[in-house]
């Protein structure tokens, strides 16, 4: 299951940068209109919907196709796509809290 998480993440990774151009973008929106906690619950949406982009990876590579012939159950792969939504919402909230009370004390808000 550890290798389905990996084939996840790494396929997620070249949206990283966009996403930090997102978070940016939200810190200079959110925060003041909103405050930190709207910031906060908007990334750790926007975090765990990475997971549908793994199943349109997954979908446009025929993975399951092939994942089925190897010694993984469906119950293995169904398991590393929620322990992939947990590590992408943990890692949401963690950017949301630390990005948002970096910028709302750079915008002197909090």
């Amino acid at each position: 299951m550890k290798s389905l998480i990996l084939k996840d993440i790494l396929n997620i990774w070249h949206n990283v940068k966009s996403l930090g151009f997102i978070f940016a973008f939200l810190i200079i929106t959110l925060i003041p209109q909103g405050g930190l906690e709207s910031y906060i619950i908007f990334v750790c949406i926007l975090c765990s919907t990475m997971i549908i982009t793994t199943f349109n990876f997954d979908e446009h590579s025929c993975w399951v196709k092939y994942a089925m012939i190897m010694p993984i159950s469906k119950k293995d792969y169904v398991m590393g796509k929620f322990a992939t939504l947990l590590i992408f919402c943990g890692a949401g909230v963690g950017a949301a809290v630390v990005l948002g009370i970096a910028g709302g004390l750079y915008l002197k808000i909090l």
